[in-house]
């Protein structure tokens, strides 16, 4: 499993600009489609609204490619 550090874990990050940034969807348009496609999941759960806030212990995954998010603490 990778992981996909985020800056602020107490904040979060769009589940849209997760799945662009896994390298999931190359734009904002294929990203939309994913997750309101019912493509992509968060904990195990099926995911459909794109600004859905993941923070840092949550588990995303597209397809058979799972990533964990993690905590950038810089």
């Amino acid at each position: 499993m990778r992981s996909l550090p985020i800056r602020d874990a107490l904040q979060g990050l769009p589940l849209q600009a997760a799945v662009r940034i896994a390298g999931w969807a190359e734009t904002g348009g294929q990203a939309k489609q994913l997750v309101q496609g019912g493509k992509v999941t968060v904990n195990g759960v099926i995911e459909t609204r794109r600004s859905h806030f993941i923070r840092a212990g949550d588990i995303i995954a597209c397809a058979e490619d799972e990533l964990e998010i993690t905590c950038d603490d810089r």
